[in-house]
């Protein structure tokens, strides 16, 4: 069986000086290397760190049944359900539905009922991840030397 990682992260109104929006990370490792990784803009301005990991979540499930499909093209083995590693709580109950009337709800367009339908076809599963173990965390900060050369080392890629 293929070893495969995916991680979720976001940072929050991270870059003020220039815009509100928060930055949206997304890695996923497979057999060791990684094979789709995305550092982007988030598309609108959120009202919260967790409706911004929210987002991040929402866009790392899509990421990754791209590549599942992509996997099973090539016969690769990607069983369901998906694992994301997420560092957030907020998200986590959010996706694993533990707070139902969540004020999170219909935020955007769709984007909370994808996530509660995948969850409930077995298809997505959260799982809690510390934050100094977020190989995403790179793609939505610039980190401090001691961080980036400990994230490099989390993905096996020297320092």
């Amino acid at each position: 069986m293929d070893t495969l990682q995916i991680f979720s992260d976001s940072d929050f109104a991270g870059d003020k000086g220039l815009t509100k929006q928060s930055q949206s990370g997304i890695l996923i490792i497979l057999n060791g290397w990684p094979v789709y990784w995305q550092s982007k803009k988030q598309i609108d301005t959120t009202y919260s760190s967790t409706a911004a990991e929210i987002f991040a979540l929402s866009e790392t499930i899509r990421g990754a049944f791209q590549i599942r499909n992509k996997a099973d093209e090539l016969r690769i083995d990607m069983p369901l359900p998906l694992k994301i590693q997420v560092d957030s709580k907020g998200a986590r109950s959010f996706a694993d539905a533990s707070c139902p009337e969540s004020k999170m709800m219909g935020i955007w367009d769709l984007r909370d009922d994808r996530i509660r339908q995948m969850r409930d076809r077995g298809q997505v599963q959260t799982v809690a991840v510390h934050t100094d173990k977020n190989q995403a965390d790179m793609l939505t900060k610039c980190l401090p030397e001691r961080k980036f050369k400990n994230a490099l080392k989390l993905m096996q890629l020297g320092a």
